[in-house]
């Protein structure tokens, strides 16, 4: 499956996200993704997570990331793929991703809110109509669309960790006692 993966990575999204989505559906099933997380599949789907968030900078293909994520998830449903992932360092991979997501988020958000202050002070300043309406190069750049989808993706990401970590019981002593 890696092959594919890597054959239309790059060519044609559609092909791959949709790849991704039939990859996801078969690892949805507990057999399949027992035997796809110990021939090692847990550590391949997140070396092509990173490889993808390292590319997506302008966060075009936050879908094929989300897809990604997926097929982690249900690799990491049984005892092997918890381990794959607790072995291969996925915590801190995810952990990590999600925060550089969330600050790229954060990022965006600080550019729209100077565009929006950049508006409001033309309007103040305008002296007519089309000085009004001019778009400068900083407004045409759209707001954020994806601000959900990447919120999304570090949900996502947290659900891993926390379904991949180990069960421990809260160390409260008991009220009877």
């Amino acid at each position: 499956m890696e092959r594919y993966f890597s054959l239309y990575g790059k060519q044609n999204i559609a092909v791959f996200r949709h790849a991704l989505d039939l990859y996801t559906q078969v690892l949805s099933f507990r057999s399949n993704a027992s035997k796809a997380a110990s021939s090692g599949a847990t550590r391949k789907m997140l070396d092509l997570y990173v490889y993808w968030t390292d590319m997506d900078k302008l966060q075009k293909f936050i879908q094929v990331r989300k897809s990604i994520l997926n097929s982690v998830k249900h690799l990491v449903g049984n005892e092997s793929g918890r381990k794959a992932l607790i072995k291969s360092d996925g915590i801190a991979i995810l952990y990590a991703t999600a925060k550089q997501s969330d600050e790229m988020k954060q990022e965006i958000q600080r550019n729209c809110t100077s565009n929006q202050m950049d508006f409001k002070v033309r309007c103040t300043n305008s002296t007519g109509p089309q000085e009004l309406f001019k778009k400068t190069g900083s407004e045409q750049q759209a707001a954020n669309p994806n601000g959900k989808a990447i919120d999304n993706l570090a949900l996502t990401c947290s659900q891993i960790i926390r379904k991949s970590m180990p069960k421990l019981c809260l160390p409260i002593p008991s009220l009877h006692g």
